[in-house]
């Protein structure tokens, strides 16, 4: 009898996503095998079905499948349950290798955060490295202090930028340094909500 075994090696989940983020879900399946051999494999997110296909597993002895990647897009925030499970072939080694579970976090839509910046100052870095490493913001900055053309707009351009947008920081620069149109904007989106 010859030792054979499927399992699943590895489940990659990122550990936070957003709800209507689109987040890849990573399962790598390593087998050691006489023959070929085909078995099912399934994804599962709390418990229901995402993803649902047949695997060719090649012979040989600890063989990695290619990895199989399930864009998933959540829709409910908290914490979820993914469970990978690739079939057993039969008189298999070990079955308690077949299946691996693994959480990920949903938080609400990113918080878009736009900092601009007039001076060198060592408040930049600061407040810069505090907003990126927070899960849920995605940060733009610039620094209008190396942006000295005054045709280079200081706010967002694109209207998917803007629709995130939810706070605008100024840093140590003079209202001249906008334009009328600039100055405008930034007083429709605080009137709408926005924070500055």
């Amino acid at each position: 009898a010859h030792y054979h075994d499927v399992r699943v090696k590895n489940l990659l989940v990122p550990e936070k996503s957003f709800i209507g983020s689109r987040m890849i879900l990573r399962t790598e399946i390593e087998s050691t095998l006489q023959g070929m051999t085909v078995v099912p494999f399934s994804l599962e997110i709390g418990g229901k079905k995402i993803h649902e296909t047949t695997l060719m597993l090649k012979p040989g002895s600890n063989v990695l499948f290619r990895p199989i990647e399930v864009p998933y897009v959540p829709d409910a925030l908290g914490v979820h349950r993914v469970t990978a499970t690739v079939g057993t072939s039969a008189g298999e080694a070990d079955v308690n290798n077949n299946t691996r579970t693994g959480f990920f976090r949903v938080h609400r839509s990113k918080l878009g955060i736009w900092y601009v910046e007039g001076a060198m100052r060592k408040e930049f870095g600061a407040i810069r490295s505090a907003l990126e490493t927070a899960p849920n913001v995605k940060l733009d900055w610039i620094n209008a202090f190396s942006a000295r053309t005054s045709e280079k707009s200081l706010l967002p351009s694109s209207s998917d930028d803007k629709a995130q947008l939810k706070l605008v920081v100024l840093g140590d620069l003079p209202a001249s340094r906008f334009s009328t149109a600039e100055l405008e904007e930034l007083a429709k989106f605080v009137e709408e909500g926005g924070a500055l």
